[in-house]
């Protein structure tokens, strides 16, 4: 099967790669995760096989902020890998293979105003977080 990548969210937001600079009030970090561009309602497919662990929300709040989910799948190498934004159609205990169908984009448009729609993903590897892109992607030619 090949897997295609989505290209990277870019708007006035700011940049969706890993690593890109992010500010909230006077707390400046680095964006721990990738953001690929999608349109809300497309499905996306896993890039690991492993375990659905665990189905969470992305935010602690109510309101519009409350709906918005994540998926999250401990890989066949132990790494937590997270996928935000998604309306789950998996379920936790749930095996899942490389190429299944996870979850389908949300529209963020409701707490983003300019924001592209997005999958966001994460993944921590032995207590840190890693670039997505050379975790998932290593052994493909890109």
């Amino acid at each position: 099967m090949l897997l295609i990548k989505a290209p990277v969210r870019y708007d006035s937001w700011g940049c969706g790669e890993f690593g890109a600079p992010r500010k909230s009030g006077d707390r400046r970090y680095q964006h721990k995760g990738i953001d690929y561009a999608a349109q809300a309602g497309s499905v996306v497919i896993s890039p690991v096989s492993g375990r659905v662990s665990r189905l969470g929300y992305c935010y602690a709040t109510e309101g519009p902020r409350a709906e918005y989910r994540l998926i999250e799948i401990i890989d066949e190498l132990g790494a937590a890998v997270r996928f935000l934004y998604l309306r789950p159609i998996v379920e936790v205990g749930q095996n899942v293979s490389i190429g299944d169908e996870i979850g389908a984009v949300q529209d963020l448009s409701k707490i983003y105003t300019g924001i592209k729609n997005h999958c966001h993903i994460d993944i921590k590897y032995n207590g840190s977080f890693i670039d997505p892109e050379r975790y998932l992607f290593a052994n493909c030619n890109n």
